[in-house]
């Protein structure tokens, strides 16, 4: 369509020049707002699946210890395979370890 549009720019049939740049106008909008929708979805759903990766183990995390606060029993913290954060939950669990190890070590004097 394109170089049927070129070809036709040296003939004096404007009218249906500007309807042919119109139909081409229209199509590319439409594929751009078809793509921008599509693309604003798929960075929906991305962002999605990692704040949850993060923000999931935070909020466990948060509540483990705040139990272990309350009731004084400290136990390992559990966090799913996939999530993120997985490092700090085990030096966490480390330090858990150390703490129960002392006590244990306290009350054995």
């Amino acid at each position: 369509q394109i170089f049927q549009l070129v070809e036709a720019t040296s003939t004096t049939d404007v009218p249906s020049n500007q309807l042919i740049i119109s139909q081409i106008w229209f199509n590319f909008t439409f594929f751009l707002v078809i793509f921008g929708i599509i693309y604003v979805a798929g960075l929906f759903i991305v962002g999605m699946f990692f704040s949850h990766r993060l923000v999931g183990p935070l909020m466990r995390i948060t509540k483990s210890l705040s139990g272990m606060i309350e009731s004084n029993k400290f136990s390992q913290l559990q966090i799913r395979d996939t999530d993120f954060l997985s490092e700090i939950v085990l030096q966490l669990n480390q330090t858990i370890e150390k703490r129960n190890k002392a006590n244990d070590d306290a009350k054995a004097k």
